[in-house]
């Protein structure tokens, strides 16, 4: 025997000694995997020979939940299983659906949620829009409070989703880079809350159990007990849907084994064997032996679900004490009258119509959360059986009220948490777009930034030959001012307002005229200053735009008649501040000169503050 096939019948014994020892059969699992997984195990403890491992395993026990954890590693997933899911999709499902408009699920051990969710999806599948007709309620427990916030959450990452088909992906999950939110109309069909399975009461009612791979953590007491709660949870023909490697006895239970390649069981009634004489029907148990009577009576009596017996005739033979947080009356008050005639059969059911159904179709008749107000201040909520037995029809009342509120709180905490979670999702995905936009925009200032840096070493450099340019012009302005200055020639500048611009020293020496002239406009004058006589001549000049020469004859401050060539033109200046050109007026020195006794020149006009105002070609290059 090579050591392949050596290792393969200790690894079957390794899951033998398992089924033997704790009731789990893993040897429907593929074994080549399983050798896998033991071998992952025996290097993680250091072990080389299967024998030791097995050793290892009879003597601590916890190593057998690590083996079942790395066995089942991957539990949680979409559908796991599909031919089971398809199984169940096809005969289950549509089985618990007919003639039922409220289904009840219960998953046990949901953890993260994807079994809960695979549920939802596979019921939308089945029933399309016909889903608002039926009350579906879905209930996940864990008692994992991390793994039940995911499950809430509804949130899975692209890994978490692997396997699942694309089309059921993209109609039943909103993606959000890689992460994937479940729908909210799968949600709300979900109820996630912690549950201990040990300690805390099952649920009532279910339609549909699961409970996959959670007793293979139990020890066979326990299990047992467990197992007792599960029955007890489903309703008549209800189903348990159990992990492929956990077997329970189903001889001393109701549950009946379907399918046992995909573990999965239905409960029945058990039968009661009629034939024996110590066995009474319902009647009997009623009206023909008065201590079995008497102790049914007291059994009632303490019940604490309202019980009321009535004839096929309509009267009521038997109710109990619990009526009165009911109906508001006492056993004594009704027993003996026509039920039909009090206000009991009307409130919170027309019970009279129920009844009729009840005894027509000969089935029990149930109705859960019935809204009843027995005061105007106080509501309940009842869950009411209606059962027909051999003599008649029994009623129970259940008064539930605090269980369906703390239901509704439950609801509306989870709407509350989902209308928060949609919020953050909203705000993630306001976020996510801000911080977008901020990337573009910061892209976008990086690029502005390169270019205004290329402008500014552009810029830097347009300076840099600016300001050349402007000291070459400010030397050659001082060269021309200098120069102009020294000129024998008269030179005085006028805009084609006729206000002086500029006006050398020749200039005043030949009109006898002062500096204070810069910056007033020949018009303002006096007639009696010289320039005044020139007034007209400037004026052809502007409109006809041809030079005039002429000589001009005046008499100065000190009584000296001078005669001077004068020469008016347009001259073009590149001057920024207008487009026109200036006038230019040349002034010979005086051609002869005589006296003039008593005359005296006014030469500023009268209301006229003169300011020098020199014309500044530097400034005209900024």
């Amino acid at each position: 025997m090579d050591d392949k096939e050596i290792r393969r019948r200790k690894s079957g014994e390794i899951l033998q000694s398992i089924f033997n020892r704790r009731g789990f059969d893993f040897r429907v699992y593929n074994l080549a995997d399983i050798q896998k997984i033991i071998s992952s195990r025996m290097e993680i403890l250091q072990i080389t020979d299967l024998d030791d491992y097995q050793q290892y395993l009879e003597i601590h026990s916890d190593e057998y939940g690590y083996l079942f954890n790395s066995i089942l590693v991957n539990v949680t997933q979409f559908f796991r299983d599909p031919d089971i899911w398809e199984y169940v999709k096809s005969n289950i499902i549509p089985e618990i659906l007919k003639s039922k408009d409220e289904i009840k699920i219960w998953t046990i051990g949901c953890a993260s949620g994807e079994e809960a969710y695979s549920l939802a999806i596979a019921l939308s599948e089945i029933l399309d829009d016909k889903i608002l007709d039926y009350n579906i309620n879905i209930y996940a427990t864990d008692i994992d409070e991390p793994a039940l916030k995911i499950a809430k959450s509804g949130n899975y990452d692209i890994e978490q989703l692997a396997g699942l088909d694309e089309y059921l992906k993209n109609k039943y999950f909103i993606r959000y880079d890689d992460t994937y939110t479940i729908d909210n109309r799968i949600k709300s069909l979900i109820t996630f809350t912690r549950h201990n399975l040990v300690s805390d009461p099952p649920l009532s009612r279910i339609d549909l159990l699961l409970c996959r791979n959670v007793l293979i953590y139990f020890d066979r007491f326990l299990r047992s007990g467990i197992i007792s709660k599960l029955q007890y949870a489903l309703r008549e023909n209800g189903y348990l849907w159990l992990g492929k490697a956990e077997i329970i006895d189903t001889d001393n239970t109701s549950l009946k084994l379907l399918d046992s390649e995909k573990r999965i069981f239905k409960k029945i009634s058990l039968s009661v064997p009629q034939e024996s004489n110590n066995l009474f029907s319902p009647s009997e148990l009623l009206f023909s032996n008065k201590e079995v009577d008497e102790l049914f009576r007291d059994i009632i009596g303490n019940l604490q679900i309202a019980f009321i017996f009535v004839n096929k005739k309509g009267m009521i033979l038997i109710c109990n004490k619990a009526i009165e947080s009911i109906w508001k009356v006492k056993p004594d008050e009704i027993i003996g009258k026509n039920l039909f005639e009090i206000h009991i059969s009307h409130s919170p059911l027309d019970l009279k119509k129920r009844i009729k159904e009840v005894l027509s179709n000969n089935k029990p008749l149930f109705i859960n959360k019935i809204e009843h107000w027995p005061t105007e201040d106080k509501r309940l909520y009842l869950d009411m059986r209606i059962v027909p037995i051999q003599s008649g029809i029994v009623i129970f009342a259940s008064d539930l009220t605090e269980t369906y509120e703390t239901w509704e709180e439950i609801k509306i905490v989870n709407e509350t948490l989902e209308i928060e979670n949609e919020k953050k999702v909203v705000e993630r995905q306001q976020l996510m777009g801000k911080i977008a936009e901020l990337r573009s925009i910061n892209a976008q200032l990086m690029s502005e930034n390169e270019e205004l840096e290329f402008a500014n070493d552009g810029l830097i450099s347009t300076k840099e030959e600016l300001n050349n340019r402007i000291a070459v012009l400010i030397k050659a302005k001082n060269y021309y001012e200098i120069l102009i200055e020294e000129m024998d020639t008269g030179v005085i500048i006028l805009d084609n307002q006729m206000t002086i611009k500029s006006c050398n020293q020749a200039a005043y020496n030949i009109m006898d005229v002062y500096e204070e002239i810069l910056g007033n406009n020949l018009k303002d004058f006096n007639a009696e200053v010289p320039l005044k006589q020139l007034e007209d001549d400037i004026s052809i000049v502007i409109k006809q735009r041809n030079p005039v020469k002429k000589t001009m004859e005046f008499i100065s401050p000190d009584g000296q008649k001078k005669l001077v060539d004068v020469s008016i033109k347009l001259v073009k200046v590149d001057n920024p501040d207008t487009n026109e050109p200036v006038i230019l007026i040349n002034i010979n020195s005086e051609i002869s000169t005589h006296n003039v006794k008593g005359a005296r020149i006014r030469l500023a006009p009268s209301g006229i503050n003169m300011v020098k105002n020199s014309y500044d070609i530097s400034q005209d290059t900024k």
